[in-house]
């Protein structure tokens, strides 16, 4: 099975509780969680960034590496500009900043290099650059020569959370494994408390009881359930137990098969609600939809479905409900499974569409909903 297309966190796009830059700002700084190039595994993982300038006139950016991983060594400033409408497309982000003549060692096998990266555009005004970061890994036989792997963009830097937040979505079997990162986007120190929550029981493994983060700084709990203690599927808790400073946080699921990668960023608590709009939900001959649907609070909730094909455009909207206990996650490997036998489309083999999902009880605390689409496994 293989994952074609990043998690549909419901419009989140970047993390909940920090605001997007907003044009016009000038010197707006935006925070990458994570560059890195390290191998796991046998399989080499590096990034990719893109750097896209929608102003007409050149733009000189100014970039802050922190180094995170392996020996903590190359923290480091370096500058480049990008021409007015153009982008700078890099391969290899951790060989770009060497190129800029920031000290990050030379790659070697079974020493990894990775941390943050804060970018800064030094013109004043206009619309902030757009920045776009993608880990990849090469394919592997029986797949196509090529590279799979996970993309997310930059948010605000200096911004982010300052209670509890939440990673959704959360799984480690045969065919999925789970990393989660958190991560510090301003220059204070900031402590944070790590819990993973079982979706499926009362269960709860404490990753980190005091997680200390210096300024810019980036952690991940790499398949952080497992041996006796194993917590299938989930979420994860991050709860920030200094009395200043922010945090990001997001969770990577992949593919054991292919290792491409879902990115989740986290939401925060106030951020949790009671419907969603899925701007498109799949299901083909080769593609499937996969549904998460999460309840923390104490209040159990049902969760209602209505999906309109804008393929057939028959009008005909299909529905089910999804019952969720307080305090579960259920995670339905095909969600159009969950509809009436025989709501088919006639001739037509691809259904493609907007899902609408709605809790019912009024007293649901707020929920969570998620979209995976992947490809149908092989027979």
């Amino acid at each position: 099975m293989r994952t074609i297309a990043a998690f549909l966190a419901l419009g989140l796009v970047a993390v909940a509780g920090a605001c997007p830059a907003e044009a016009g700002t000038g010197n707006a700084c935006q925070f990458l969680p994570v560059v890195l190039d390290v191998e796991a595994s046998g399989t080499r993982y590096r990034t990719e960034v893109s750097f896209t300038n929608p102003n007409r006139d050149l733009q000189e950016i100014a970039v802050l590496y922190t180094a995170s991983l392996g020996r903590v060594e190359g923290t480091g400033e370096g500058r480049f500009s990008i021409p007015g409408g153009e982008q700078v497309l890099v391969l290899d982000a951790i060989e770009f900043l060497r190129g800029l003549g920031i000290g990050i060692p030379p790659y070697a096998p079974g020493i990894p290099q990775g941390g943050t990266l804060r970018i800064c555009s030094l013109n004043t005004g206009g619309i902030p650059i757009g920045v776009m970061a993608r880990v990849t890994s090469p394919t592997r036989p029986p797949y196509a020569a090529g590279n799979s792997g996970v993309s997310f963009a930059a948010v605000p830097a200096d911004e982010g959370f300052t209670g509890r937040a939440t990673v959704f979505g959360y799984r480690q079997n045969e065919s999925d494994r789970t990393n989660v990162a958190i991560y510090n986007p301003g220059s204070e120190p900031v402590s944070l408390k790590v819990t993973l929550v079982s979706g499926s029981s009362n269960r709860q493994a404490v990753l980190s009881e005091k997680e200390g983060l210096a300024g810019y700084g980036w952690k991940q709990f790499t398949s952080p359930s497992a041996g006796d203690s194993l917590i299938d599927e989930g979420y994860v808790l991050v709860e920030r137990i200094s009395t200043s400073g922010v945090f990001g946080a997001y969770g990577v699921v992949n593919d054991n098969d292919t290792n491409d990668g879902s990115f989740i960023p986290a939401v925060a608590e106030g951020d949790l609600r009671t419907s969603w709009v899925i701007p498109v939900l799949v299901d083909s001959l080769n593609y499937r939809s996969e549904l998460i649907l999460a309840n923390p609070g104490n209040a159990d909730a049902t969760f209602h479905l209505g999906f309109a094909d804008s393929v057939s455009r028959l009008g005909v909207a299909l529905s089910a409900t999804v019952f969720v206990p307080g305090r579960r996650q259920i995670i339905v490997l095909d969600v159009f499974a969950l509809f009436p036998a025989g709501a088919s489309t006639g001739e037509i083999l691809t259904r493609a569409g907007t899902l609408r999902v709605h809790v019912l009880e009024e007293q649901a605390r707020g929920a969570f909903v998620g979209v995976r689409v992947l490809t149908r496994q092989e027979a």
